[in-house]
């Protein structure tokens, strides 16, 4: 029982540590942003599976932009799903 409740404390700690450990080794900028290509999406050549990986700053198929690790419309565009656009 002891030896469970330390072994139980021990996995506890190790996964607290672990977390900002693991942050601190990729910004956002790093990891970029992933589309996934679809006979509805294609990519850039006419690919239907698959995807594709894009860095920060870089426009995938439908327009938006990678910013932070998320796709983002450019400044100025709107978002088709915002319902203060649908009328």
């Amino acid at each position: 029982m002891r030896e469970e409740l330390l072994s139980g404390l021990v996995l506890a700690a190790a996964l607290a540590v672990a977390p900002p450990a693991l942050a601190g080794t990729a910004s956002a900028q790093d990891e970029g942003c992933r589309y996934y290509y679809t006979s509805l999406f294609p990519g850039p050549n006419g690919e239907t599976k698959g995807y594709g990986d894009y860095t920060e700053g870089d426009a995938d198929p439908e327009g938006r932009v990678c910013r932070d690790g998320w796709w983002s419309n450019p400044e100025g565009g709107q978002n088709p799903w915002d319902p203060g656009i649908a009328g």
